[in-house]
């Protein structure tokens, strides 16, 4: 694996420290991460969901679907 770095400032790592804790910064990272693509993914759901009136039940299914096969396309990449 490699590794790289990034030039923040010192207040942005401050905060970033407290809210990663113990966890290692890969596994911070990709916690937030995963938390952006999945608010990304709710909110192209809820413009499907809205220009195609889907009912809550079928825009619940579409948005598993939708996480399904990110999962699926990620590990395709790695």
């Amino acid at each position: 694996m490699t590794v790289s770095t990034i030039t923040i400032s010192t207040k942005i790592k401050k905060r970033l420290m407290k809210l990663k804790g113990n966890k290692s910064w890969d596994e911070f990272f990709e916690e937030i991460i995963e938390k952006l693509e999945t608010q990304k993914l709710i909110e192209e759901a809820r413009k499907f969901q809205e220009e195609f009136k889907l009912s809550e039940e079928e825009a619940k299914k579409m948005l598993d679907l939708l996480r399904k096969s990110r999962r699926e396309w990620r590990f395709r990449y790695l």
